[in-house]
């Protein structure tokens, strides 16, 4: 296992503490010491899209008539891009938030 190695940090106007680690080719956002998000870490990627599909589900007054997604391949890892018969794939929005 390689050195945990600081790539940058800032203190934000309200004094915390953001910083960006990597090990062993893996990336860690952390605020004020505690994991944010990491390469490995979806959470919050997961708590991200319940959120931003709130307004699109069955049954809500905002739900427009006909929704839709997009959403963005990851960029950073090659291996984990889906391949171009996979983007194409129609996700039920009901299921978006949880794929």
């Amino acid at each position: 296992m390689s050195d945990y190695i600081q790539l940058d940090k800032t203190s934000l106007p309200d004094g915390n503490l953001l910083a960006l680690y990597k090990q062993d080719g893996e990336f860690v956002l952390e605020y004020n010491g505690l994991e944010l998000m990491s390469t490995n870490f979806t959470c919050s990627e997961q708590m991200l899209a319940d959120l931003g599909c709130v307004d699109l589900l069955e049954g809500t007054a905002t739900r427009p008539e006909h929704p839709r997604v997009l959403i963005a391949p990851p960029q950073t890892r090659p291996d984990r891009r889906p391949d171009k018969k996979s983007l194409n794939k129609q996700i039920p929005i009901n299921n978006a938030a949880r794929f």
